[in-house]
């Protein structure tokens, strides 16, 4: 993207999306449960929720979202406006005392459950270090759907998961042997029975996607897994921070490696839209998971640099270093 263009992006207001949320229907008006809703993922996810009108919207997580000092508090995406609930999804007792929990003096309880927690080690092959993932990606998983089962209330449920289960394993000791390596380009068509990365990551959310699609349909409730793209961006994003709060030199590398970058607003969406889904045409997506993205053009990491460049500049005028 040329400077030019650049200047003239918009970033996209809660109002925005909430029009946006509006031309696929208006509020449901039911009860919704973001598990990992302080996480930059479930944020968008539940700013998307109180953007289009719910009012019974839920966060559970070990800690509350973070709301910056010059936020709009009374803006209808606030997060303060969600519910916060303390719990850590690897205590099932924890967790079954947040998610029954009636919704204020309505005496409802949770008709969609939409899980984004994920511890990510994808730095962790070895057997050992192997329970920090477990619990967290397989364990917990199936603490919420014990519970989710147990409620009665739950009709929908959705497991936020990643593309990265699709990505095959590098071949490190191989390079130049056969010229240039494919890039790993992968969607709702790329067979389930490749070869897969071998951290602990990987294994343990392909561990969680297989527990829910096997109780699609048990109990009254319905699952749909949603698989992101690899770069999910937003203000909130620890890359963008990084950068963005770094005065000095931003070291980088890679600036050939191409990657699709999504929007957490779009991220958000995307739950929203498969959750009214299960409930309107359960036939079409229950018990099956989709690859999203973004724009359709993936962009190499040395254009993503000169996009924060240039973007901080018209956004505050000042400069950020990045050096390769």
């Amino acid at each position: 993207m040329s400077d030019d263009d650049l200047a003239k992006v918009a970033v996209p207001t809660p109002h925005d999306m909430a029009e946006a949320m509006k031309a696929h229907g208006s509020a449901t008006g039911k009860a919704y449960i973001v598990i990992g809703g302080s996480g930059l993922v479930g944020q968008y996810i539940v700013r998307t929720l109180l953007a289009r009108g719910e009012t019974l919207v839920r966060i559970i997580d070990v800690t509350e979202p973070k709301v910056s000092a010059d936020s709009d508090v009374g803006a209808v995406d606030s997060l303060p406006r969600a519910e916060f609930v303390r719990a850590d999804v690897t205590d099932y007792q924890s967790i079954a005392n947040a998610m029954s929990r009636p919704f204020g003096n309505t005496g409802r309880t949770a008709e969609v459950v939409i899980h984004t927690v994920a511890t990510i080690r994808n730095f962790e092959r070895l057997a050992y270090v192997k329970h920090l993932s477990y619990q967290v990606n397989v364990h917990g998983t199936r603490n919420i759907i014990k519970v989710s089962q147990e409620l009665g209330t739950v009709a929908a449920l959705v497991y936020t998961s990643g593309t990265a289960v699709l990505v095959r394993p590098a071949k490190y000791l191989w390079l130049g042997l056969f010229g240039t390596r494919p890039g790993a380009l992968v969607g709702n068509d790329t067979p389930e029975d490749i070869p897969r990365l071998t951290n602990h990551y990987i294994s343990t959310k392909i561990e969680g996607e297989k527990l829910v699609r096997a109780v699609n349909g048990v109990k009254g409730i319905r699952t749909g897994i949603l698989r992101p793209g690899m770069v999910i961006m937003g203000p909130e994003s620890m890359f963008a921070a990084l950068v963005l709060k770094n005065p000095d030199v931003n070291p980088t590398w890679g600036s050939g490696f191409t990657n699709g970058i999504l929007n957490a607003w779009d991220l958000g969406r995307a739950h929203a839209q498969l959750a009214d889904a299960l409930f309107n045409r359960p036939e079409d997506v229950a018990g099956q998971s989709f690859a999203i993205t973004g724009q359709t053009t993936a962009h190499p990491y040395h254009e993503v640099r000169h996009m924060f460049q240039v973007s901080i500049i018209y956004i505050i005028e000042a400069p950020v270093k990045c050096d390769e």
